[in-house]
């Protein structure tokens, strides 16, 4: 009887209740757990139905009828819509966990998920929303390292995987399971001084805003001493040329700027940080490496004799700087 039964179909049709009505049971999916966070479309058996037809549940499952989620189940529910910040979290975890145990299986197919994710997040302005594609993701923030040495407030590229997700997931598992490195501070400075390519407003421009080029000084005075020579020295080179010190004479180049212990003239352009932060050890270190001057220019003390007389501090100045 349950051959004859099963056998009814000539094509193979058997209608079930499932979580989006009715539908054939080969369209239909065995739920799971796992999915729960961000599989909504797909329709599956409820848990009345796998509770109350245990037995029948289980001879479509014998007779390859009815079938558990699949990978492509989830790649056409992801390429069918955006998933919200929860939703998106739930997917990479869920990818994750699959994912850890069978890196050579999975990882020719880890793009595919890569390329269908999207998140949507609510924008800054009221009521619009931003789509943000997986696939244009290059790094991601780890907060245990770089929280409270890279300004969160401030600009973040467009590549960088939301700290809104970031700091819901573990390191080590974005770094085993996505083909991403950690967002480091040389990164940081490499986008927060392409100003053209960043387009950034005044209050986040380092050559205008002393406020936020004291708060860029003081990342890379706690960054200074882990930094690696040549990554201080293409941080040196990339703000040599850039008026990015403030100073009582305004925004200067590094070259331009003095120690605040100069004190040979009044009019000097004199280190003055908005936050008051004293000049001294990696800080002082940073400044120097930049090219900020610890003494006068012996052409500018001359030049400066002939059109005017020195103070005497001035002298005692000129007295160190020629012994």
């Amino acid at each position: 009887m349950e051959s004859a039964f099963f056998a009814a179909s000539t094509k193979g049709d058997f209608p079930i209740v499932s979580t989006k009505g009715i539908r054939n049971v080969r369209d239909v999916r065995m739920p799971d757990p796992a999915f729960a966070g961000f599989i909504k479309n797909v329709p599956m058996l409820s848990d009345e139905t796998t509770t109350d037809a245990r037995v029948a549940i289980s001879n479509l499952q014998t007779r390859g009828l009815l079938k558990d989620i699949t990978f492509e189940d989830v790649l056409e529910e992801l390429r069918s819509r955006p998933l919200s910040q929860e939703e998106f979290v739930a997917c990479l975890n869920w990818w994750i966990g699959v994912f850890r145990g069978n890196q050579e299986r999975l990882l020719p197919v880890r793009r595919e998920l890569i390329d269908a994710l999207v998140l949507v997040l609510d924008d800054t302005a009221p009521g619009s929303q931003k789509l943000i594609p997986l696939n244009t993701i290059k790094f991601f923030l780890n907060p245990k390292t770089s929280q409270g040495v890279i300004p969160l407030d401030g600009p973040l590229p467009p590549y960088l995987l939301p700290v809104a997700v970031s700091k819901s997931l573990k390191p080590d598992a974005l770094l085993s399971c996505f083909p991403w490195p950690e967002f480091t501070v040389m990164n940081w400075i490499l986008y927060i001084t392409d100003l053209q390519a960043g387009s950034f407003e005044a209050q986040w421009d380092i050559t205008m805003s002393p406020i936020w080029a004291d708060r860029v000084l003081g990342v890379l005075a706690r960054a200074w001493p882990s930094l690696g020579a040549a990554s201080k020295d293409r941080v040196c080179k990339l703000l040599v040329d850039k008026t990015c010190i403030p100073t009582s004479c305004g925004m200067k180049l590094p070259p331009q700027a003095y120690f605040p212990n100069v004190n040979m003239f009044q009019d000097l352009p004199i280190v003055t940080l908005p936050s008051s932060a004293p000049v001294k050890g990696p800080l002082e270190k940073v400044l120097q490496d930049l090219g900020v001057r610890k003494h006068v220019e012996l052409q500018i003390v001359f030049s400066r004799s002939v059109v005017g007389s020195f103070s005497y501090l001035s002298i005692v100045s000129l007295m160190h700087l020629l012994e």
